[in-house]
């Protein structure tokens, strides 16, 4: 059994949940598009009940265990996808230290937004360390739409960092999305920011700039008034997937998450990319 993290790849953490399985698809489904290698990781949770930690009608090491459970998500998904490349891993750690050491190597980590914890808040807290500590984009997965829309909703804050969009261009490249670029216009009670228009200009050059990368996808940019958080997860229920830079322009230099991507991961009900 390979349990070695190819560079470039996919990494996805897995465990019991509901959220993890819609997790595995929705990475299966980028390895596929970026035609990238998989990793699959479980790790132990020391707060599961019921999952692959605590079966006591077996004796086998907790290893063997997740190994064995490991083993059949690979095959299964090889047996859909048989040109993917596809390793696993088991470990004693704690989920978030793991996937956070996958990410050191890998090109995107993905994990639903809980996992097998009996705590059930709106964002799980191995998906919240992750996002944190991660050297990596990381994905944390909700349940798809109904109906997809075919598109990919990015938040702009920072027009001299291209970084969240050209991710959600180069993505949107992979899958045939079109990508909304949005920036959340407030006036600057000092006077000294960008009146609107020219937030507007500056978010056209943007979008340009990185569309010249990208020939085969549409972006358009727009440019927003109101509460930046409240304005992104509105505009998220008619998306996909939200893209977003762990930190803005505000804040402490150090920070690794920001208000705003923080404040979207928690509360937004589309998948929702941090990029770094």
């Amino acid at each position: 059994m390979d349990s070695t993290i190819r560079p470039d790849g996919v990494v996805v953490g897995l465990d019991p949940s509901p959220d993890s399985r819609q997790a595995l698809a929705w990475a299966v489904g980028r390895a596929t598009a970026w035609e990238a290698p998989l990793h699959l990781v479980a790790a132990r949770s020391p707060e599961s009940k019921d999952g692959w930690d605590h079966d006591h009608q077996d004796s086998r090491p907790m290893n063997q265990l997740h190994r064995q459970r490991l083993e059949q998500a690979r095959a299964k998904v090889l047996a859909e996808h048989p040109d993917l490349y596809v390793s696993v891993s088991a470990t004693n750690r704690f989920p978030a230290a793991a996937l956070v050491t996958a990410s050191r190597v890998s090109r995107l980590v993905v994990l639903g937004s809980h996992g097998d914890s009996m705590l059930r808040w709106s964002l799980g807290s191995t998906a919240h360390q992750v996002a944190i500590h991660a050297a990596c984009p990381v994905a944390v997965v909700r349940p798809e739409r109904d109906t997809p829309r075919g598109s990919v909703l990015v938040g702009i804050d920072r027009f001299d960092d291209l970084g969240a969009l050209r991710w959600a261009a180069a993505d949107a490249d992979a899958t045939g999305s079109d990508v909304l670029a949005v920036h959340v216009w407030q006036r600057d009670p000092s006077g000294s920011g960008r009146d609107r228009s020219q937030a507007a200009g500056a978010l056209d050059s943007t979008v340009a700039d990185v569309a010249r990368e990208f020939p085969d996808v549409k972006i358009r940019g727009e440019v927003l008034s109101g509460g930046v958080t409240r304005t992104l997860l509105a505009q998220a229920a008619e998306h996909d997937l939200v893209v977003l830079g762990a930190r803005g322009g505000g804040g402490f230099a150090d920070l690794t998450l920001g208000r705003v991507a923080g404040g979207v991961l928690w509360r937004c009900d589309a998948t929702v990319v941090v990029t770094r």
